[in-house]
């Protein structure tokens, strides 16, 4: 029995390192160790496994009562660790004690699971699946082989997740650079190109003074009216009271302009949102992007984008509207737009990020128009 009183005490310790993050603090641990030890050596001496399993039990349960950093969920997960223990611990009784480390480590997995909103039916089901076979092959031969198996299993399944979600954050991260990298640039040329006309201002205002010394009346007021156009190619186009949203916005509608597109846009929004700068810079940028492109594929005399934004019963709304093509494809249907490479995942990233809000995308298509909008709570 000692073997499995070995295999229920890495699956505690297992279960344990992946539900909590525990403080870096190498005398504890050694001293939680040979406790462990201590505990190990008593139960096999005396034979007193169940009373052993309850101690080691409690030990790592205390260990963790004062090294975890995030106690969320922790109450909860104790008093059902504790009735996993004593439900499984009695059906192992009336079937096979030895066999009671696979009921357990695979009850505090699918808790875990449970507690980290990650179970799904269909990995429930595998799991429930594969545990039982293992438990009944256990039965019947090759015991503590078969737990072992068990247990690289459900190890398996979990540094796959692991694996996953470090790519997915690795990609998300990647992509995020991109798109700020991207929209940076096309802020940073608005940008210039105001702080060139300012620095240009004190010149213009010598070039009046001659003119009026002159009295050069019709020219100076072709001047004026030069000064006049240059400057509204350098205006801020919106002032919605959120500085990131002014700075992609203003940044798209100049594209949008410099593409012959007649724009419409009237934004009001909070000097501060929940939404992080990235996640604005991945919605409007990306719904900017796809509106301009699809006005390029249509002549100019029809090319017109609107976009609305403002607050609606405590949650963000935005709507941008473009001219299109009369049939929208089934790609764009599909919340994808039809881009390639990274930039060709543009309406799916503002999906996932609207999803990250618990918000809602709706895209609509109607002759000649295509519409995108989005709504994000504030709470």
């Amino acid at each position: 029995m000692i073997i499995t009183t070995l295999f229920f005490l890495m699956s505690t310790l297992i279960i344990s390192y992946w539900m909590f993050p525990i403080v870096k603090d190498k005398i504890s641990k050694i001293v939680l160790l040979l406790l462990l030890i201590f505990t190990l050596l008593i139960t096999w001496r005396f034979h007193v496994e169940v009373i052993g399993w309850f101690i080691l039990l409690l030990l790592t349960n205390l260990y963790l009562l004062f090294y975890i950093e995030n106690y969320e969920h922790f109450r909860l997960f104790l008093i059902l660790e504790f009735f996993i223990f004593v439900i499984t611990l009695g059906g192992s009784a009336l079937l096979c004690l030895p066999l009671f480390p696979i009921l357990f480590f695979t009850a505090m997995y699918l808790l875990m699971l449970i507690l980290k909103q990650r179970l799904n039916f269909i990995l429930a089901m595998n799991i429930l699946l594969f545990t039982l076979v293992f438990y009944i092959v256990s039965y019947h031969m090759h015991s503590q082989l078969m737990i072992l198996c068990h247990y690289i299993f459900i190890i398996f399944i979990e540094n796959m997740y692991q694996f996953y979600v470090q790519t997915l954050d690795r990609d998300t991260a990647d992509f995020q650079n991109q798109v700020m990298s991207h929209h940076y640039e096309e802020v940073k040329s608005v940008y210039l190109n105001m702080r060139g006309w300012r620095h240009d201002y004190h010149n213009h205002i010598q070039t009046m003074k001659a003119y009026l010394q002159l009295k050069q009346y019709t020219q100076l007021e072709s001047y004026l009216n030069e000064l006049e156009a240059d400057l509204s190619s350098v205006d801020q186009l919106v002032k919605s009271g959120n500085l990131m949203m002014d700075a992609i916005l203003n940044s798209k509608l100049s594209l949008a302009k410099e593409h012959q597109i007649e724009i419409h846009c009237k934004a009001v929004t909070p000097e501060s949102l929940c939404i992080s700068d990235i996640d604005i810079c991945v919605m409007i940028g990306n719904l900017m992007d796809n509106a301009i492109e699809a006005c390029d594929q249509i002549p100019p005399d029809k090319r017109r984008i609107r976009v609305y934004t403002d607050i609606v019963h405590q949650q963000f709304y935005l709507s941008v509207t473009n001219s299109a093509n009369e049939n929208i494809s089934e790609d764009q249907k599909r919340y994808i737009s039809e881009k390639r490479g990274n930039h060709g995942h543009g309406m799916k990233r503002v999906k996932l990020t609207v999803d990250k809000y618990d918000g809602y995308l709706n895209l609509k298509n109607e002759p000649g128009v295509f519409v995108s909008e989005l709504m994000i709570p504030l709470n």
